[in-house]
């Protein structure tokens, strides 16, 4: 237990806060009373490098790195699609392969995020080159580029089933599918104590990405 105040510096990417970040927040606050959270939302590869400059004490982070310093808690997969305004595509009934999928403009996450290097690499391991590219940091940008209708981009299936339902997005089925990304908490080895490996395990329990804002 806890009885003096103590300042966690917590980091997440933009999903996360999109949507488990308002559960993990109010499971820490119970959980940890005197825990004060000092949030950074910000891209996969700058929480890398703040962690490692011992700059923040937890991520959460798309499972794009490996880095011997760090610990890792598993937490869940984000399932992943292609998407597109509906009628962008007019084969969007049948499955495309990638060859034909990447005959149109696909936007995407740069390399700074960890999801963008997640997909970057599978698409390297697929022996596909993506002939006209747009490229964004930030995913709510990304989604609306989407809706605007200049391109084909990968989106988070579940927590966007609302904008689905409302006909703004449909999915483009391709074979192969695109992959899961899994995500993890990470922090360092070398810094003592239990209450971080705890928030970790908190952002275990909280993780759930199927839906914005989820507080449970």
């Amino acid at each position: 237990e806890i009885h003096a105040q103590v300042d966690v510096r917590l980091g997440v990417t933009e999903l996360t806060a999109l949507t488990w970040l308002p559960s993990l927040v109010r499971s820490i606050q119970q959980n940890y009373p005197n825990v004060t959270l000092e949030p950074d939302v910000n891209l996969s590869v700058n929480l890398n490098d703040k962690l490692a400059a011992d700059r923040i004490d937890l991520i959460v982070v798309p499972d794009a790195f490996a880095d011997p310093r760090f610990a890792k808690t598993p937490l869940s997969q984000v399932e992943n699609a292609w998407m597109c305004k509906p009628g962008l595509v007019r084969s969007a009934r049948r499955k495309l392969s990638l060859t034909e999928l990447l005959q149109h403009t696909v936007l995407t996450q740069g390399n700074h995020s960890g999801s963008g290097i997640i997909f970057n690499r599978w698409l390297m391991s697929q022996r596909v080159t993506v002939r006209t590219a747009i490229s964004t940091d930030s995913l709510v940008a990304l989604i609306g580029l989407t809706i605007s209708g200049l391109g084909i981009s990968y989106l988070p299936v579940r927590c966007l089933s609302d904008l689905m339902t409302q006909g703004l997005l449909g999915v483009v089925k391709t074979d192969p599918p695109l992959p899961k990304v899994g995500y993890v908490a990470m922090y360092r080895k070398d810094r003592g104590g239990t209450l971080i490996p705890s928030l970790a395990e908190l952002a275990r329990q909280s993780c759930d990405f199927s839906g914005i804002f989820r507080s449970r």
